[in-house]
């Protein structure tokens, strides 16, 4: 997103969002990401830890 489109509010659009996910598919974050974050240790996003994070959110926005 260009500094333009964030100053106008405009979302990206579907394309530009395929691109991200296909970036990150890639393991493209990394390449983008600050060397101090760690690069391992991190948890399969499994259903379980999923709804786990899902009712933290509902509990923290109660």
């Amino acid at each position: 997103m260009t500094d333009r489109e964030k100053l106008s509010g405009r979302t990206p659009g579907a394309g530009e969002t395929g691109e991200l996910v296909a970036l990150l598919r890639r393991g493209g974050f990394w390449g983008i990401a600050p060397e101090w974050v760690p690069r391992g240790g991190y948890a399969e996003a499994t259903p379980e830890i999923l709804a786990a994070v899902a009712a933290g959110l509902r509990r923290w926005r109660a």
